[in-house]
């Protein structure tokens, strides 16, 4: 039973992990994709572009390699 317990408690675990997780993600993707929808993104993309550009991304992407 020692196999067992030591998988409910992974379960427990992994499941707080999940939890935290969630409680941040979900409150991002709803403001970026409401600044997406409102055109504040591609308003602000021409700032994050030389630095993108030194990696090869779109301009876009700055805002999720800032929130990151």
């Amino acid at each position: 039973m020692p196999i067992l317990r030591a998988a409910y408690v992974k379960t427990l675990e992994a499941l707080e992990i999940y939890w935290v997780l969630l409680r941040v993600m979900v409150p991002i993707t709803l403001i970026t994709e409401l600044l997406s929808r409102m055109g504040v993104i591609e308003a602000i993309a021409p700032a994050f572009a030389p630095v993108m550009s030194l990696v090869g991304l779109p301009p876009e992407l700055g805002l999720a390699w800032l929130s990151g």
